[in-house]
């Protein structure tokens, strides 16, 4: 032993020299720690302040406000919000040795706060993001209602245009400017009835075509087709496909005669009304009541009345052969009312009987035409020689009344509204002009006499001016 007491101690055992994990794993433990405590103090803070001083909830992005002068544009989305999982970790640490055995306890191991979201600042757009649209164009603004619209009905196909406004008096024809097309009507308690206007403007002259009345260098063909509105086919096959300058005559019954009468117009061509009269054989036509020999005469004009309050847009009124035309106390009131209703005369087949009417015309100053004073006026025999007429039959017809009009520079030929005729006097129309035809409405055709002519309406002078005072 030695002499010295303290040295006689025994010796501590050696101690063991610690790894470089065991450092590792506390400073891992550490880090732990310090990150739950900054997630548990944003979890708890339920409001922060925004820049604007608003409280804004946690986890909630804030939306920077618009720089100065900066257009508003559309209202951008809120940013999604991030959340972050913190995996749990267990941290185990090496066993030690020795003196080791017993070290200071260590806090305990950290354990992640359950997700909460992360108090995000303003967060980028992501790249997939897809940009705001620019502001629409000026252009692209504009009124939807500028653009045309194509109106396509149930079935895929186009719908009908809009029915047109009502006529008659949508032009004056042949009448001073400013005729009121309202004053050439007369309402009756059957109708309306054609009257002259204050100004003198005529019927005849109002509802007239367009045609060239002063052209005296062509000659002049016009062509009437007798009976429209028996059959309503036929009728309207007669309304829309014969051309312009053609003269249809209407019966007064016919259904919804004044819209036929307005469609016919609005094509070019002019109507008349058929009167019903008389036949040859005494009896009464089918239909309306009849003008007729032997009746007085407030009766026949009583008659007369009813069948021109049918409709209006006429240009006259339409008289075939029989009792009534020959005879002059029933005529002669009847051409008075004719007359006094501003309308013309359009005889047919004058050349079979003694008609008075062209005679009393020309007396009363009223506007005549008739067809070409022979049976070849008639172009369409139906029952020619005992067969049925066929499209050669009404060719060689036109081609009769071709010849007439060649000497007499003009005339009239007709037609009963068959579909027959109606597709050969439409397929004849197509070259009369390079013949050297003028295709002329019955106003083209018509003889106003001397006393007619004093009662056509006269332009307005301009005043005389005023002489000048010294």
């Amino acid at each position: 032993m030695s002499e010295d007491p303290a040295l006689d101690r025994p010796s501590p055992a050696p101690r063991t020299r610690r790894g470089a994990g065991v450092y590792v794993a506390y400073t891992i433990a550490g880090a732990l720690l310090l990150g739950a405590g900054a997630l548990s103090l944003g979890h708890f803070s339920n409001y922060r302040s925004s820049s604007s001083g608003q409280p804004t909830k946690a986890g909630q992005p804030v939306a920077k406000p618009p720089a100065p002068g900066s257009a508003s544009g559309p209202a951008q989305p809120p940013a999604p919000t991030a959340t972050v999982q913190v995996p749990s970790v267990t941290v185990k640490m090496p066993e030690p040795q020795g003196a080791d055995a017993s070290p200071p306890t260590p806090a305990a191991a950290p354990t992640a706060p359950p997700a909460v979201a992360a108090p995000a600042a303003v967060a980028p757009t992501p790249l997939t993001t897809t940009p705001a649209p620019p502001p629409a164009s000026p252009a692209a603004t504009a009124d939807a209602s500028d653009a045309p619209v194509n109106l396509i009905a149930a079935n895929g196909l186009p719908l009908p245009p809009p029915e047109k406004p009502r006529v008659p008096g949508r032009r004056v024809g042949k009448c001073p400017a400013g005729t009121d097309p309202a004053e050439l009507v007369e309402a009756s308690p059957g109708g309306r009835l054609p009257r002259i206007a204050g100004n003198g403007c005529m019927p005849w002259l109002a509802y007239a075509s367009e045609f060239d009345h002063l052209d005296r260098e062509r000659l002049r063909l016009g062509l009437a087709v007798i009976g429209i509105g028996l059959n309503e086919p036929v009728t309207q096959k007669a309304v829309e496909t014969m051309p312009p300058g053609t003269t249809l005559v209407f019966m007064p019954e016919t259904p919804n005669l004044d819209r036929w009468i307005q469609r016919a117009r609005e094509r070019g061509m002019e109507a008349v009304l058929m009167l019903p009269v008389q036949n040859q054989q005494g009896a009464a036509e089918r239909g309306m009541p009849p003008l007729q020999k032997g009746l007085a005469p407030a009766e026949n004009v009583r008659r007369l009345r009813a069948a021109l309050e049918k409709a209006t847009g006429y240009v006259g009124v339409a008289l075939l052969s029989g009792p009534v035309v020959e005879d002059d106390a029933t005529l002669r009131p009847l051409l008075a009312e004719i007359r006094d209703r501003g309308l013309l005369v359009l005889e047919f087949e004058r050349w079979s009987g003694k008609s008075l009417v062209h005679p009393i015309s020309r007396e009363l100053g009223i506007p005549y035409s008739t067809d070409i004073d022979s049976p070849i006026a008639w172009v369409d025999r139906f029952n020619a020689n005992g067969r049925e007429t066929t499209a050669a039959d009404v060719d060689a017809g036109l081609g009769e009344v071709e010849k007439y009009v060649r000497t007499a520079r003009f005339g009239l030929g007709w037609s009963l509204a068959r579909p027959l005729a109606i597709d050969r006097i439409t397929a004849w129309a197509a070259g009369a002009r390079t013949r050297g035809f003028l295709l002329a409405p019955v106003t083209g055709v018509t003889e106003c006499a001397e006393s007619c002519q004093k009662r056509l309406p006269r332009p307005q002078q301009p005043p005389a001016p005023a002489a000048a005072t010294r």
